[in-house]
This record gives structure tokens, sequence and C-alpha cells, in this order.
């Protein structure tokens, strides 16, 4: 939200001022008044690696040697050659000098200073161009002003480093986007496959991040997930239901849940089509996420897969807390299926379809159920 000269407002002239086509801090002040009031946490994105060319900052550095902000850049021959971000000129990168360090991690710096006008947290751009212990200063810093508030990294690939509680809270979690998409979207994913990469993140995090996790479909930075699935509303809908359903904070990305479309990357920015809503996919994203909430195993449970199926391309998995199962089962494949998981003595007897709100019932300690082609169900314990 930050002063900046493009739309993306990813090279910030001033991140002490709001972008003034935006509005003004009162405009800010109230809506994080207005969301706080509705249960609704603020998260700023921010980028501490570089800003832009019409900064004051690199103005004044590249006006004189003398000026105190020539050590907050990288010149290799002053004043016209400098580190920029993947060489983009008009994007000067900061150099992790004291100087630097003070104005974003400070006392008064920006990360304080807007955890201070009340936002719950901060997501950082770019996160590998900058050192780690930049970000465990960014952590010491945050927890003194907001203790615990969430931090989550833009990282594309293995985020451990990140998740050990000295920096990130979490990771944007593309690698759970790429499973999800290969093996709903693109069918290039066998089950095994999918449950193999699902694994695999899954060890590769901390027990304790994993359901902090920032998992989503698409961003700003992909193509649009109902591109991705051709237009297919069912391959859509069991993707969004698997994301819904697994361990991690699922994160809907402004649009989808209208169906909104675009290629990568520009095209997927589209703006909200306020007058062209999508009411079906709306209900859905409603339903969904209703039924999430009020079924304690679906938001926190732990996680076993309990169905593999390569052949038919089927997948399901089950989940505990509280007392309570849950099982999801997708089908992969464009006809219908007859689905049975075995599960463990002792297991209930009745469960409850939660989207179609009729009982199930198990025998022989295995669960049978038909799932449509393309299609999900999701199961909760009744005894």
């Amino acid at each position: 939200i930050f002063q900046a000269p493009t739309n993306h407002r990813y090279e910030a002239i001033d991140s002490l001022r709001i972008d003034p086509m935006l509005g003004s801090e009162a405009d800010f002040d109230q809506l994080v008044e207005g969301a706080h009031t509705r249960g609704i946490r603020i998260i700023l994105d921010a980028v501490f690696n570089h800003c832009s060319s019409d900064s004051p900052y690199f103005r004044e550095a590249r006006r004189s040697r003398h000026s105190p902000y020539y050590r907050w850049f990288e010149f290799s021959q002053w004043p016209n050659v400098y580190a920029s971000w993947w060489g983009f000129g008009f994007m000067p990168e900061f150099a992790e000098s004291p100087e630097v360090e003070d104005f974003f991690l400070g006392p008064n710096g920006v990360t304080a200073h807007w955890l201070r006008k009340g936002i719950d947290g901060w997501r950082v751009d770019v996160a590998m161009d900058n050192t780690d212990e930049f970000w465990r200063r960014m952590r010491d810093r945050v927890d003194a002003v907001r203790p615990g508030a969430y931090l989550v990294s833009e990282l594309w690939r293995d985020s451990t480093h990140y998740l050990l509680g000295d920096s990130f809270s979490a990771t944007m979690n593309y690698r759970f986007a790429w499973a999800v998409r290969g093996f709903f979207a693109y069918d290039q994913l066998t089950a095994s496959e999918f449950d193999d990469r699902l694994q695999v993140w899954m060890r590769d995090t901390p027990p304790p991040a994993l359901a902090a996790q920032m998992n989503l479909l698409d961003s700003h930075d992909t193509d649009r997930l109902m591109t991705a699935c051709a237009g297919d509303r069912s391959r859509f809908k069991a993707a969004v239901a698997f994301q819904l359903a697994y361990p991690g904070a699922p994160t809907i990305y402004y649009g989808s849940e209208t169906g909104l479309e675009g290629d990568f990357a520009e095209d997927g920015r589209r703006t909200m089509p306020w007058d062209a809503l999508d009411p079906d996919l709306g209900a859905f994203y409603r339903r969904a996420l209703a039924l999430r909430r009020q079924t304690p195993a679906l938001k926190h449970g732990s996680v076993e897969t309990i169905v593999l199926d390569d052949a038919r391309r089927i997948y399901g998995f089950l989940r505990r807390a509280e007392g309570q199962m849950a099982i999801a089962v997708f089908n992969g494949s464009d006809a219908p299926a007859v689905i049975t998981a075995a599960l463990d003595d002792g297991a209930p007897q009745r469960w409850r379809d939660l989207f179609q709100e009729r009982i199930v019932e198990t025998a022989a300690n295995a669960l049978t159920i038909e799932v449509g082609a393309r299609g999900f169900v999701w199961l909760a314990s009744q005894d």
C-alpha cells in the first residue's frame, strides 16, 4: 500500500507513507478498526530488499557520496552503476547496512511503525534476497512490539530454515499449490505421486509450523486456478475442497470465490468483477468455509493418508482432533467411483456427509461411498 510509481507498488518511494491514490492514514485507521471489530486481521505486504529509483533515499545517495543515504546502496560506479533487483535499474537494492536495518527494524522503523498503527503481521516479498540474520532481527522487533504477530515469507522452495521459531511463522506454500494443481488441474500426478509431494513437504516442515503454512492455489505471480483448470468447475471445486480440508492456513486469492480467470502473470491480476459475480461458486465457498470452521478435525487435526488408487485416480485422508474424525476423499477421474476406505478397529460406525447432509455407516471396519466424476466427499464422525 506504500507510495510507489507503479500499480503493483513493489518498489516503494516511501515505506512510511500510504499511496495517496489508495486513501489517507485516517482511512487506514478506519479500515484497521473496522476489520478488528469484525474479527478480521490485517497483514501488510512489504519489500525490504529494494525501493524505487524515485525514492528520496536513492536520489540523495546519487547526489552526494557524503549523503547519509550513500551507504544504503551498493554503487560499483557511483552514481550510475549500482546493484538493482534482477538488474532492473528502477528498483535499486538496499545494502544491509546499520542505517538500513535501523530504518526497517529499528525502534521507530517501518516494521514497528505499522505494527503500532494496528496491523497484525507482515508478508515480506522476495525473502531470499535478504539475509537470514535480517529476518531474525525482524522477528525480534516484531515480538518486541506485538508478540507472536504472523510473519509470512515469499519463498517458492523448501523454507525449513525460516520455520525454526526465530524468524517467520509461515511461508507462501507454493509446493502445496504445485502438488494440488498437478493432481486436480493437470492430471500430471498419480495419487501416489501427489501423496509423495505432500509427505515430503510435511516432513520438511517443523510440526509446530505445519498448521500456519500459507496454503495457496494461485497468487498475483501465477495464472489463476480456474485458468489452470481450463474452466472446469468440477476440477476447480475439488482443488479448493482439498485446500480447505488439508493441514495449513488456506489462502483465497481475491476473485477465486467468483471464478476469476487470467493467465500468468499480469492477466491474473484482473480487477474484481463486482457486476458479474458467480453466485454458485460464492455459495460453494461460503458453505465449505462454514463446514471447515464447524469441524475441528478439518481445522487443526492430524492427518494420515487412507486411500491411494493410482489406476482410478482416487485419493483420501483422515484427520483427527478433539475426539472427532473427518475423512476427505477425492475422485480425480472422469468416471464415478465407488470407494472403500479401511478404518482402524474401534472407528466410528456412523459418519455424516457434510455437503450432502446424509448418514453413511461402516461395515467390517470399512467405509464405502460413491464419489462422482471429479468429485469429493467430506465426512465427519458421529459417535
